[in-house]
């Protein structure tokens, strides 16, 4: 069996993601439930989903 890599909360409704959170280094699973509880909130609250895991890669610099 693999190790895994990442540790991630994951909420949704029945649409869409609110939140996808990865458990930082020395995170204990209480607290990266109060972040998940925090980012379900902003996402009712203020229409603002949070997403760790799947981040737009760097943009090249133009010459």
């Amino acid at each position: 069996m693999y190790p895994i890599k990442y540790v991630v909360a994951v909420a949704n409704d029945e649409h869409n993601s609110l939140a996808i959170l990865q458990r930082r280094p020395g995170e204990t699973l209480q607290q990266l439930l109060e972040r998940l509880d925090a980012a379900i909130d902003l996402a009712w609250t203020a229409d603002q989903v949070t997403d760790e895991i799947n981040t737009a890669p760097a943009r090249a610099k133009q010459r």
